[in-house]
Formats: C-alpha cells, structure tokens, sequence
C-alpha cells in the first residue's frame, strides 16, 4: 500500500529549515519520493495540515535494556532475563516515537545483539538496532561490571576484535 503525508511541515535538517506542504511518499515500509506527490491511484493520504512531519529519526546513543527504576550494577548483574522485557517496551516505544534507526551502546549481557536479531527476523516491531555489544574501558572503569575491561593497546585491539566476532556492528 501506498501511504501519502500530506500537507504539513518538514524539517530539513541538512539546511536547518522547515519547508511548508512537503508529501513524504511510503510504499510498504519504504520512504520512495520527498518533496513530491507521485500520481499513484491506490493510496491513502493523511493529512498533517497544521503538524510537523519527520521522515524518521536516529537515536545514536542508548540503552534499551537500561532503565531509570533501578541502578545499573544491579540491572547489569541481575535482570538479564528482565532486559529482554525492556527491549520489548524500548522498541515499542521507539517505533511509536518514529524512530527508526538506534545504536544500543553496551547493555545487559549481549542482549542487543540477541534484540537486533529479534528486530531483524520480525518476532518484535521494531527500529533498526545497531548492536556495540560489550563497551570497552578501563579496568575499573565506567560500568566495568557490565563492560569489557582492557587497559594497554594490545587488550583494547583483543576486546574489539573479540565483540567483533561476537556479532558487534
């Protein structure tokens, strides 16, 4: 099915500028035109006379499986199961948001991959995930607890390489 956005306001973020009455044409799941209306005979318009229209937005960093109910020592040790649940919530919210593109920055154990995979294969709706699987830091460091710890060149070249191969974008 065709989907037209019509009538209202777009951002147009390389310019910085909103462009008044710009159709935003969806075929499928797909953006196909900006900036014009293709003559398709089944379709249907919504109108947006009087809102601000965003083609999809990007969030580049966050944590689906983090929330703000408990602090993250306890939900990096102990809620694995738990972060599944909140990938579940995180996503919904994220597709109602109109975001449609996120890089999950370390979480629970792996579960972004285990998520993007999930997103990837249709079991949930939702954005495209970005998966950095364990961050990286000192040891010691910030969420050591939950993060892959490295100090010296050769153990930080060994990590990365070791959430490479684990599936990490």
């Amino acid at each position: 099915m065709t989907i037209v956005i019509a009538g209202g306001r777009r951002f147009i973020s390389t310019e910085g500028t909103f462009e008044q009455n710009m159709p935003i044409v969806i075929v499928g799941d797909k953006i196909v035109a900006l900036d014009k209306d293709l003559s398709i005979e089944t379709r249907r318009t919504f109108e947006a006379v009087g809102k601000t229209v965003v083609a999809s937005l990007m969030n580049p960093h966050g944590h689906f499986a983090w929330d703000v109910f408990f602090d993250l020592d306890r939900q990096t040790c102990f809620d694995i199961p738990l972060g599944y649940i909140k990938y579940a919530r995180g996503f919904r919210a994220a597709v109602e948001a109109g975001v449609t593109t996120f890089r999950d920055l370390s979480c629970v154990r792996d579960t972004d991959s285990f998520a993007r995979q999930a997103a990837r294969d249709g079991f949930l709706p939702g954005p495209t995930v970005y998966a950095c699987g364990r961050a990286v830091c000192r040891t010691g460091g910030h969420i050591w607890w939950g993060n892959r710890e490295a100090d010296d060149p050769d153990e930080i070249c060994r990590a990365v390489r070791e959430q490479a191969r684990g599936g990490a974008d």
